[in-house]
């Protein structure tokens, strides 16, 4: 996966210095792994990366808890006007499912690095509650304008969503995405659930944030659980999501979603 840092526990710790198969422990109360390497649940030869966060755990600068894999914007970002393909595939627990249909935590996230703060990412895929009515939905937010600020000129839209999804099974998304901020350069994400194309929008998808010029602003990766509405979850509460890694390549006109889709499922 090649991600350069963990962020949980309102810290970010350098990936090199964490153990998978030792893990990271969160609050010492509820005592729970927050990240930890683990056996596939479906097939114990294969392996799964165990994702938690918990209602007392130490919160980041943005409010939110989160245990996130996170990819330096430096070395691993994507720049403007450049096409990318992105595999994942995730498992999301009972816990998230089973909460308020209101609660909402994010799964993966395409994030912004402009340095202005309050942006929401550029892209998103998120999981809510509800039970039966629970949903999992994809959505992009954008600015073409950076005056007065990017946030004042902020645009998201939800561009997929599929109510009812299945807890504790294995979910492949692939998308495939060109970065621009403006209308008319070219921008779109697509986007496969299981080989199935459930997206194909051609709107904006990016922060006009300076990206072009300075390499360290360009967009970057997060895979984890980031739960962010604190007001919703009751003490002691905590939420679960596994994933199989992320494989993220820059088009060279060659790859194809079904290459993306049996490489994430091979791990």
């Amino acid at each position: 996966m090649n991600a350069t840092g963990l962020q949980t526990m309102g810290t970010q710790k350098s990936i090199s210095s964490i153990s998978e198969t030792t893990g990271v422990l969160g609050n010492s109360t509820d005592g729970l792994t927050n990240f930890k390497r683990i056996a596939d649940p479906d097939d114990a030869t294969k392996s799964a990366y165990l994702f938690q966060v918990a209602q007392r755990d130490a919160a980041g600068s943005s409010g939110g808890k989160r245990t996130e894999l996170t990819w330096s914007p430096a070395s691993f970002g994507h720049d403007i006007g450049g096409t990318y393909w992105t595999a994942i595939r995730v498992r999301v627990g009972d816990n998230i499912k089973n909460a308020s249909s209101a609660d909402e935590v994010l799964l993966w996230q395409l994030q912004e690095n402009t340095g202005q703060s309050g942006l929401n990412p550029n892209m998103a895929l998120i999981a809510t509650g509800g039970g039966t009515s629970s949903e999992i939905f994809a959505r992009i937010n954008y600015a073409s304008s950076s005056v007065p600020s990017l946030k004042a000129n902020q645009i998201g839209r939800t561009v997929y969503t599929n109510i009812g999804y299945p807890s504790n099974k294995w979910i492949t998304f692939v998308m495939q995405f060109k970065l621009h901020h403006t209308a008319g350069k070219g921008a779109f994400f697509k986007m496969w659930k299981d080989g199935e194309l459930v997206v194909n929008d051609t709107f904006p998808n990016a922060y006009n944030g300076g990206q072009e010029t300075d390499p360290i602003k360009r967009n970057y990766q997060k895979i984890g659980v980031y739960h962010y509405y604190d007001t919703l979850w009751t003490t002691g509460a905590y939420r679960t999501v596994l994933h199989k890694g992320m494989i993220t390549f820059k088009d060279d006109g060659k790859l194809t979603e079904p290459f993306m889709r049996s490489t994430i499922e091979g791990f």
